[in-house]
């Protein structure tokens, strides 16, 4: 249980990260993801990465952990997305305010090789 706590707190800070960049008014889905990545990149922390991408008219959040001494399974993956549902369909309004051309967000979980464990669309 402790695992699924730091894994989703870890999330949820890269999370309030795109709420902070929603403020500026960008046009294009592109732009977007670019200044999310910034905003991401300046909430690095030490064993956990975070990308934002997109993918046609979709954004995708992955989320990469190498947490020394954890092992991220697909079931911890797993049970870590289903516990941040209601903040993802919460981030997809809130960028789709900004961006109306966002039709979708991919929120992925991925071990430290890249390796996607988990993965859900938000419509």
């Amino acid at each position: 249980m402790k695992k699924v706590f730091v894994l989703s707190m870890a999330l949820l800070l890269c999370v309030m990260s795109v709420f902070v960049g929603c403020s500026s008014k960008n046009s294009e889905l592109e732009k977007f993801a670019k200044e999310q990545q910034k905003e991401l990149d300046g909430n690095a922390m030490e064993g956990f990465a975070a990308d934002c991408s997109i993918d046609g008219n979709s954004l995708v959040y992955t989320y990469k952990y190498d947490i020394e001494g954890m092992e991220l399974t697909e079931e911890l993956a797993k049970t870590t997305l289903e516990g941040l549902d209601a903040t993802s369909q919460i981030m997809l309004a809130a960028v789709q305010a900004e961006v109306s051309s966002c039709e979708s967000i991919f929120i992925k979980i991925a071990d430290a090789d890249g390796n996607v464990l988990a993965e859900r669309e938000y419509k």
